[in-house]
């Protein structure tokens, strides 16, 4: 979950980051030195990585729950 949410917030940031620096806006507290195209490439990707990460989480979470409501028992009042 963590690393999903880290990574996709990351790769936001990293493409923002990279057309800030095409258009020489980039902030004084910010220090790029890689390629802003590379950046600008590997932002999205990030951002799709911790998506898929998200993704998984969610369906090993659903499918742990179904494991759960076959193994136990039937609740009964």
């Amino acid at each position: 979950g963590v690393v999903g949410i880290a990574l996709s917030f990351t790769g936001i940031a990293l493409f923002v980051a990279g057309r800030a620096a095409m258009a020489d806006t980039l902030p004084w507290w910010i220090t790029l030195d890689a390629d802003p195209r590379l950046v600008m490439i590997a932002g999205p990707f990030m951002t799709v990585v911790g998506m898929m990460c998200l993704m998984g989480l969610w369906l090993y979470m659903r499918l742990a729950a179904k494991v759960v409501t076959r193994v136990l028992p039937p609740k009964t009042i």
